[in-house]
């Protein structure tokens, strides 16, 4: 990672619209080669306050500090060459290739005409090369995946060639193996490139496991920290609630409430991979541990795995969890 210096800082920021305070007296900083993501619950203003630091908007109240410049004294071309931003927003290119929009990120740097030097096209190959699509690069754009795309988007903003980039849900229309490709690739650019990167997402999961910083925005204001740091100062579950899942500490997940049950069972057999989507699968179907259950799942690591269910009338061994379960509900229905 690069050495750690600060490019933007924010103090006694306030954030809204009209009259409508969302947050306020935010003190915030931006450093070199780190990426923060920013999370929160709907409505929460994380869309805010990332147009609001990049200039977007004004601040209710506070100050923006860029190469020791408020960021309400640059003009739209001098803030141009220092935050590159990728919002949500769709955009019409029928007729671009990847190559002829990641050059629309230069035109900041260009004269009047909007001509390309050299450097500037080598500019756009390294960015297109960056994100891995050097072999797209004569591509339409419309002939992208919306993986693709959003690495065109992020090329787009790399070779505007800017010390800070925020990006607002970079991930939100991608299944998930693009979202944590795309999510990696920012955090490696962050750390090889030296760029400040602020994202936004909805993904808390991957976060905690990618970011360098988390901000978390709650009704108490914004709390910032390491993932871990986080975590343990016990935010998260207050946040993140609904009588419907939880977030589990212990492991960083979200997970679900099964309250449609409360049968008790006994589960015993090794601790390994095995037991532990036993106990998923339970957990699922509405089943409560009990080690003084009357019923109990036995598992054995033999090959093939077995595990034997006994209640106070049987025994019976099965070799797939589904047949399993199909056994353990009949039995409970059977005998409530």
């Amino acid at each position: 990672m690069s050495n750690t210096y600060t490019l933007l800082t924010a103090k006694q920021l306030s954030i809204g619209y009209g009259k409508k305070v969302l947050h306020q007296n935010m003190m915030l900083q931006l450093n070199a080669g780190q990426m923060v993501v920013l999370i929160g619950p709907n409505g929460g203003g994380k869309s805010t306050l990332i147009r609001t630091l990049a200039g977007l908007q004004k601040p209710l109240h506070g100050n923006i500090i860029i190469d020791n410049t408020s960021i309400q004294k640059l003009s739209s071309s001098q803030r141009a060459k220092q935050i590159a931003v990728v919002l949500t927003d769709s955009i019409s290119t029928q007729s671009l290739t990847v190559t002829q929009l990641v050059e629309m990120g230069r035109f900041p740097h260009t004269n009047w005409a909007g001509k390309l030097k050299l450097k500037d096209k080598q500019l756009v190959a390294k960015s297109i090369e960056q994100v891995n699509l050097t072999h797209k690069a004569n591509r339409f754009y419309t002939e992208l995946s919306d993986g693709e795309k959003q690495r065109v988007m992020i090329a787009k903003a790399l070779a505007q060639d800017t010390p800070i980039i925020f990006l607002d849900e970079p991930t939100a229309h991608l299944d998930l193996p693009n979202t944590i490709d795309i999510m990696l690739l920012l955090k490696q650019l962050a750390h090889q490139t030296g760029k400040a990167i602020l994202l936004s997402t909805h993904q808390l999961e991957l976060a905690l496991q990618i970011a360098d910083k988390l901000w978390l925005l709650t009704g108490q204001g914004i709390k910032k920290g390491i993932p871990e740091d986080i975590v343990l100062s016990n935010y998260l579950p207050s946040i993140f609630t609904s009588p419907h899942f939880y977030f589990d500490d212990t492991n960083g997940h979200f997970q679900v409430k099964h309250t449609d049950k409360n049968r008790q069972i006994n589960v015993e057999g090794a601790n390994n991979n095995t037991l532990y989507w036993t106990l998923r699968a339970l957990e699922r179907a509405g089943y409560t541990l009990n080690k003084e259950a009357d019923c109990v799942i036995t598992l054995h690591t033999t090959d093939p795995i077995k595990w034997t269910f006994s209640n106070p009338l049987h025994s019976e061994d099965f070799y797939q969890i589904e047949n399993l379960l199909a056994a353990i509900d009949e039995y409970f229905t059977k005998h409530p």
